[in-house]
């Protein structure tokens, strides 16, 4: 004849389970969801080792009002959307000004510029060969510094129209300086 060593099963106290079972049926959900906030949220466990419902329905509700946005946040949310609009609003206005160009007219206008500027220099060569012959590598070194600064601030100072114009009147010769 076998003895059984069994304990007997201690009573719990009113609202608490013993198993995770019993807790997912107590609360709604499934057992699964008991081991996930068991294991990854870190669920409160009773020291007897069963579990008050009432103390896990607490737990539940603050980690939901912690992942709630304030009213405050919603708050801020809402003033930076309506900033976001009057924003979109205020652009809209300067394209229709004509004070704001789109992205490819601007791309363009840059790549018409520096090619302009390219052409430019490529003159460079032409425009001041006559003028390099029989003199010291420092005077040519100079007068290219000055012919490429003097292209480089046309074109910086007084647009692409502007400084093609001045280029052109130049004939290919260097800009003089005034």
């Amino acid at each position: 004849m076998s003895v059984s060593k069994l304990k007997p099963e201690r009573t719990l106290p009113p609202g608490h389970v013993r198993t995770q079972r019993e807790l997912a049926a107590a609360v709604g959900v499934t057992v699964r969801t008991v081991g996930r906030w068991l294991h990854e949220e870190n669920m409160p466990v009773e020291d007897h080792g069963g579990y008050s419902v009432k103390t896990v329905m607490d737990w539940r509700r603050e980690l939901e009002d912690e992942r709630k946005p304030s009213p405050s946040a919603e708050q801020d949310w809402e003033a930076l959307y309506e900033k976001s609009r009057a924003q979109l609003k205020e652009i809209e206005l300067l394209k229709v000004q004509g004070e704001l160009l789109e992205r490819e007219a601007i791309e363009r206008e840059w790549g018409a510029r520096v090619l302009e500027v390219s052409q430019a220099l490529d003159r460079m060569g032409t425009a001041l060969a006559p003028k390099c012959e029989n003199r010291p590598a420092r005077k040519i070194k100079k007068m290219i510094d000055a012919y490429t600064r003097d292209v480089r601030e046309k074109y910086a100072n007084q647009g692409a129209a502007s400084g093609k114009k001045q280029i052109r009147r130049g004939r290919g010769r260097p800009p003089t300086k005034k």
